[in-house]
């Protein structure tokens, strides 16, 4: 129950120091921040994640007194991410001296009953760490970017979007629409050159985070407000869970002939990521299941990419298609390397290197023939805490 964590919420804003046990045995320390608005927040004490959700007043006239909520948590250790978060549902008093107590029920999931009684807990007031961004750079460089009109936005269907036989791999076709892509466009043709890297085989924004100025760790920075405005929607629609909000962007632009060797994103990320394709089609290749995959890394020069040895063959092959959208998580993040071939001739053939998945949602079959121009790949993910230096962070004192 690593990430079956506690949770709380307060009738007045604060922070608090809480403790919770759970399945009788599981103690688990943390800090809990309650905004008026009916915000939450939480802080593990050890181990790294945050909590997000949201409470109510169930007082009626002894306000203050009676309250419920529901809380999502992404918590893990530095070596160990679990796939998802976790939902709990909480019901809880505030004592006379600003003491919480809380009851804390599973919301869902396959293990644990909705409804089941997982733990209790005991918060009292204290002071709160949250983390801070720094300021992204340049940021005045950028024109204004707003997405195209639409009705509030359900969390998409997954199931629809489901393709191929590994584990939680989703393709969504014109996930932008073409005004939303031409508008993205202007963003990365307005970029300022110090955001860019050349590398071997691409150009790379590297946006969400830098080097701490002790060499200790890195700091969480501001995404430009255009790459912010994507991630929001990318939470809204379901994509990453609030409790892992996305904020590392990789935008990474491409040449017809370029391509990025097999790799994986390893370790320092949340096991998800969103890939955002643009401009131009493209072959995305899966390889097989990689044993020892964390030890096999190796440093390709010619694309300057962390790559991996890879055994076998590509087992399955997707059709990017400009605007569209490809999630992985789960053992498709962890256990497969994946590739954007080099082609010397700007063009490849469906379904050569691997099965083609997702045809019936792409409007491909195998055996047709793309050709490719200058290609942008949005690449989101969420960075995880523990690579980030103690000044990431603030001390703030209870409200």
């Amino acid at each position: 129950m690593n990430c079956v964590l506690l949770a709380a919420v307060a009738a007045r804003a604060g922070s608090w120091t809480a403790r919770a046990t759970l399945d009788a045995d599981t103690v688990v320390d943390g800090v809990m921040r309650a905004s008026a608005s009916g915000q939450l927040e939480f802080v593990p004490r050890s181990g790294y994640g945050r909590g997000v959700g949201e409470w109510v007043d169930r007082s009626g006239e002894d306000e203050g007194q009676l309250f419920e909520g529901k809380l999502q948590l992404f918590l893990y250790e530095a070596r160990e991410a679990p796939d998802a978060p976790t939902e709990l549902l909480l019901l809880g008093v505030r004592s006379p001296s600003g003491e919480l107590h809380c009851c804390v029920f599973a919301a869902e999931g396959e293990k644990l009953q909705r409804g089941m009684l997982v733990g209790l807990l005991l918060a009292s007031p204290h002071s709160s760490r949250s983390l801070k961004l720094r300021q992204v750079r340049a940021h005045a460089a950028f024109p204004p970017f707003e997405f195209d009109e639409h009705p509030p936005l359900p969390p998409l269907s997954w199931e629809e979007h489901r393709v191929g036989k590994l584990e939680s791999v989703f393709y969504i076709p014109e996930f932008l629409t073409p005004r939303e892509e031409k508008a993205i466009d202007e963003q990365i043709r307005a970029s300022p050159p110090e955001l860019w890297r050349q590398m071997a085989g691409r150009r790379v924004q590297e946006c969400g985070s830098c080097m701490a100025p002790s060499g200790a760790g890195l700091l969480l920075e501001e995404l430009p407000p255009w790459m912010q405005r994507v991630c929001e929607r990318l939470i809204l629609l379901g994509v990453f869970p609030p409790s892992m909000p996305p904020n590392s962007v990789a935008l990474n632009e491409y040449a017809a002939t370029e391509g990025i060797a097999a790799h994986a994103d390893g370790p320092v990320y949340a096991p998800r990521v969103a890939v955002i394709s643009l401009f131009s089609p493209a072959v995305f290749r899966f390889y097989g299941s990689q044993p020892e995959l964390e030890e096999r890394i190796e440093w390709d020069p010619e694309t300057d990419t962390p790559a991996h040895r890879v055994e076998g063959p590509p087992v399955e092959s997707l059709l990017l298609r400009p605007r569209s959208l490809l999630l992985f998580c789960g053992t498709a993040f962890r256990e497969h390397c994946h590739e954007v071939a080099a082609v010397p001739d700007g063009s490849e053939v469906l379904g050569d290197a691997a099965p083609l998945v997702n045809g019936h949602l792409a409007g491909a079959c195998e055996g047709e023939r793309i050709v490719r121009s200058r290609r942008v790949s949005l690449t989101v993910r969420h960075l995880l805490e523990f690579l980030l230096a103690p000044e990431a962070y603030t001390d703030s004192a209870s409200r």
